[in-house]
């Protein structure tokens, strides 16, 4: 697990540990919003290690990587909602986008390399130059 994941983890558990007997006397909405935020926090982790594996292999994150974190978000979201109690329900998919676009920046902002002009650009390696163009044979460019 990446220093930094494993930093916010054990805060996170720290965290949850302090408030467990508190946690029972919560409205079921705070409690409902608590679980929500674990399974955001759980599937930016996830995220994390397909965008670790990515960055390594200098390619886009595997689609079956993505997909499984994502679903794991829904699923739980899902049941915490047919649950009751939760001040919103049917947020899963805002709340992916939020964890998709964190994990994607925090996974650049990161991985301190870029890729030189005239070189395919992905997600996780963007452009020195910033810019990053489709050709007409679909292929992400950098310019």
């Amino acid at each position: 697990m990446h220093p930094i994941t494993t930093r916010l983890a054990i805060a996170a558990l720290g965290a949850l540990l302090v408030a467990g007997p508190a946690a029972a006397a919560q409205p079921p909405a705070l409690r409902c919003g608590f679980a929500k935020m674990r399974a955001a926090l759980v599937e930016s982790s996830a995220l994390n290690a397909c965008f670790r594996r990515a960055i390594i292999a200098g390619t886009d994150a595997d689609p079956g990587c993505v997909d499984a974190a994502q679903g794991k978000l829904q699923a739980t979201f899902d049941r915490l909602d047919a649950g009751g109690g939760c001040s919103a329900t049917g947020d899963a998919p805002s709340i992916d986008r939020l964890v998709d676009r964190f994990s994607i920046e925090l996974a650049q902002a990161l991985n301190s390399q870029c890729v030189a002009s005239g070189d395919p650009c992905a997600d996780l390696t963007p452009c020195c130059s910033g810019v990053c163009i489709v050709d007409i044979v679909h292929v992400p460019t950098c310019q």
